[in-house]
């Protein structure tokens, strides 16, 4: 989830418009397209973000279990890009959203943009996550209702009382799993995530001749330390630690060709 500035109207939004990361690319249009406008926010959602959806809740073999998951991803992944769209549109832009295979994307045309207005946009995605799933745990607390969620590795119980409906205990639990988990991946210093954005500006901010490749490196580096602790955390899942492989082979090709993830 990231953002990107688009000449033409930025889990992912892109502050580089020379950039052709994969994850930052915005995806063609196609006749199955859903569009609809929020909050005054164009949003696009591609047919392949419900596709990869599917196949990500699939280990939850029964239907409903991943028709959940799906409803879960979308509203999580939604209010993290409004967080992105908000802050663009605060700082006079004109945002709008798409949802597709890799996360979203909240895209916008900079307007005399500066190092804070940046930093504010990209850190407004995963903040308007966890306020979401702070939201949540003041209402169950306030409603005296219990739930059971899981943290990689860990079952946690908050336990307030009455314990909430089944099906709404497994939605709430996945929204809350997207909205605090995938919420501090995307904040690691991986490029293009979050995190990899906001260090890449500082790094060229300290330093605009090395910057980049310095935070190329970093990038690199923990992306692969990433992929390989998921690999031996998780061996069951093949998802995270390809997907930290791919970032961490990115970025050392961009080491390689000294380029902006052409």
């Amino acid at each position: 989830m990231t953002h990107r500035p688009h000449p033409a109207a930025g889990i992912n939004h892109r502050l580089d418009q020379e950039s052709n990361a994969l994850l930052l690319q915005e995806p063609p249009p196609t006749p199955y397209d859903l569009k609809f406008s929020l909050f005054g926010i164009p949003v696009r959602i591609s047919p392949y973000f419900w596709l990869a959806g599917i196949v990500l809740g699939a280990s939850a073999r029964k239907f409903e279990f991943v028709v959940l998951w799906v409803v879960a991803a979308l509203l999580a992944i939604l209010v993290h890009e409004l967080g992105h769209a908000f802050a663009a549109r605060r700082f006079g832009n004109r945002p709008s959203i798409v949802l597709h295979a890799a996360g979203g994307l909240a895209i916008y045309s900079p307007r005399r943009e500066t190092l804070g207005t940046r930093l504010a946009i990209l850190a407004a995605g995963p903040g308007a996550g966890f306020l979401l799933a702070a939201v949540i745990i003041v209402l169950l607390k306030v409603s005296r209702r219990g739930i059971f969620f899981e943290f990689p590795g860990d079952l946690i119980e908050l336990d307030g009382g009455q314990p909430l409906n089944f099906r709404l205990n497994v939605l709430t639990a996945d929204v809350l799993y997207i909205c605090i988990y995938w919420g501090l991946v995307n904040l690691l210093p991986i490029y293009p995530l979050d995190g990899g954005q906001i260090a890449r500006l500082l790094s060229v901010r300290h330093d605009p001749i090395l910057g980049e490749s310095r935070a190329s490196m970093l990038s690199l580096w923990t992306a692969g330390g990433a992929a390989l602790f998921c690999a031996f955390k998780f061996p069951d899942s093949l998802f995270l630690p390809l997907f930290f492989g791919f970032l961490a082979y990115e970025n050392y090709r961009a080491l390689q060709s000294g380029s902006r993830w052409r």
